[in-house]
This record gives structure tokens, C-alpha cells and sequence, in this order.
């Protein structure tokens, strides 16, 4: 047998490397402007008032609405920021190709992780609102009755090291 290398028969070597570094490109740029369009949704989002991604009694609300709206009411506003922040950061490092950081699976574990700490601390520092959106409720409803007057103190600390591990992940130094 002979060794033979699979090539591409219908573009070289050199237009495919720069088509796929193109297309990369591409994806970074749409990731970090779905990424600014979302937090700026996130912001402007009040589900009792029309207006931009509002809804109201004069129509229905966008897309973004109800993505913002749902991943907001699960997470609460803090992580899901945090969240929208390291998906316009990874999409700017396809743009600008840091090859410093090529491990996704990784990353978005540990985005994950700090995501759920984000929740349950703010869910335990007041747990009578919905600051850690859904998930944080469940865990004040949970943790809260057995931890009793440490709820807050341990809220405090799952929230700052919620702050550390988002500071790591979006490389703020």
C-alpha cells in the first residue's frame, strides 16, 4: 500500500486553511454581536411594561425576549450576564484567533460550574427574591432551612467565589 495523503480534489490546501480561518472568523464576530445583542436585551428586558423586548398588550415579544427572559428567570441576572460575557469573549477569541485558549469542553464546564455557584450564592443571600432566578430559589429552598442563620455568610462566600471563578474565566486580572 502506498502512502497516500487525502487531499481535497477540489480546492488546494492553502484556499481551504484560509476559507475555514475565514469562516472561523465569521462565527467569531456573529457569537460576539449575538452576545452584545443579548446583553443589551438583558438589560432593557421588564416583562410588564412594552417596549424594546418587552412584552405588552400591543404585541407579542422578540426572540431575544424570550431567550433573555428564560435564561434570566433560570440563572438570574448576575450569572446570565457572566454567561453572555464569556460567549462574546470566546467569540472574540475566534476573531482575533488566541490560540491560548483552544480548549471549549473545558472552558464551558468550568463556565458551568461558576455559573451554578453564581446561583445558589445569590439564591441563599435573599431568598425571599429571585436574584439567583430559579435555580437559586431551589437552593434557598433547600440549603436554606439547614443552614439557618449561616444561609447568608455561605450565600457571601459561593457568591465571591463566583466573582473569582468569572474573573478567571474572562481573564480579568
Amino acid at each position: 500500500m502506498r502512502n497516500v495523503k487525502k487531499q481535497s480534489n477540489f480546492l488546494p490546501e492553502s484556499i481551504s486553511v484560509m476559507l475555514r480561518s475565514l469562516l472561523t472568523r465569521i462565527f467569531g464576530i456573529f457569537l460576539c454581536f449575538i452576545s452584545l445583542w443579548f446583553i443589551f436585551g438583558l438589560f432593557f428586558y421588564d416583562p410588564y411594561l412594552t417596549g424594546f423586548e418587552a412584552v405588552g398588550s400591543f404585541g407579542n415579544q422578540g426572540i431575544v425576549g424570550y431567550i433573555v427572559g428564560f435564561v434570566k428567570y433560570m440563572v438570574g441576572f448576575i450569572p446570565t450576564l457572566f454567561l453572555l460575557l464569556c460567549m462574546g469573549r470566546f467569540g472574540l477569541s475566534l476573531f482575533v484567533k488566541w490560540e491560548e485558549e483552544r480548549a471549549p469542553e473545558y472552558n464551558f464546564l468550568r463556565g458551568f460550574i461558576a455559573l451554578c455557584v453564581g446561583s445558589a450564592g445569590l439564591g441563599l443571600i435573599n431568598t425571599n427574591g429571585t436574584f439567583g432566578g430559579m435555580a437559586g430559589a431551589i437552593v434557598a429552598a433547600d440549603f436554606g432551612p439547614v443552614l439557618g442563620l449561616l444561609s447568608l455568610p455561605m450565600g457571601i462566600l459561593l457568591f465571591v467565589s463566583f466573582l473569582l471563578l468569572s474573573g478567571i474565566l474572562l481573564h480579568i486580572k
